[in-house]
């Protein structure tokens, strides 16, 4: 009979679910959505900022993972590691996807796509989704963009970074996103004086 370690193995799982957990959200769009636990119930329900309610249920996701004896034999824990690295891509990969279609579902719904229909990336585009969210101010009513986040795939943030300091300069442009931010701000201030405060 060969020897067991459920204690050792205990820990080690113990040790891949908490290591797992912060090598997937190291990704950029997955670190930057709050978490939060729930404990029991077979459903979520959420509601918007126009009071529309939302229910989901949680969906499991799984990744099968298999460590042969051989390369256990061989490689040692490394063997295990490396599986486990590669399950921690699979699982960020999934997780974006998902995240992509609820966006695409809810920007459906309340109407914040902005459709460039075949066209490239242009700051008018850019604009046009400037308009589309929600921005909050701070006490000096300057913009606060913190909460803000645009998901873009790569080759257009790379257009971004490139063509943005140019877009900034472009009077045209800068009068177009003043007016936007000055909108905005006043549906902020409407926002704010209209939020019931709790005791």
């Amino acid at each position: 009979m060969l020897p067991d370690f459920p204690d050792l193995k205990r820990r080690l799982l113990t040790i891949t679910k908490i290591t797992f957990e912060e090598k997937v959200r190291e990704d950029g769009l997955i670190r930057a959505i709050n978490q939060v636990p729930y404990f029991e119930g077979d459903r979520f329900e959420t509601q918007d900022v126009e009071g529309d309610k939302q229910t989901s249920s949680p969906k499991q996701m799984s990744i099968p993972i298999t460590v042969e004896r051989t390369a256990i034999v061989e490689e040692g824990v490394g063997a295990y590691v490396k599986v486990m690295m590669n399950a921690v891509t699979v699982q960020q990969q999934n997780l974006v996807q998902m995240l992509h279609e609820r966006m695409d579902e809810v920007t459906e719904r309340t109407g914040n796509r902005v459709d460039a229909g075949g066209q490239p990336f242009s700051p008018s585009l850019f604009l046009d989704l400037l308009e589309k969210i929600d921005i909050d101010f701070d006490e000096y009513g300057q913009p606060d963009l913190s909460s803000v986040r645009i998901v873009v795939l790569p080759e257009l943030g790379e257009v971004l970074r490139e063509k943005g300091p140019e877009w900034e300069t472009d009077p045209v442009l800068r009068k177009r996103r003043d007016e936007i931010i000055a909108k905005k701000r006043i549906e902020w201030s409407d926002r704010e004086s209209n939020r019931k405060l709790v005791d």
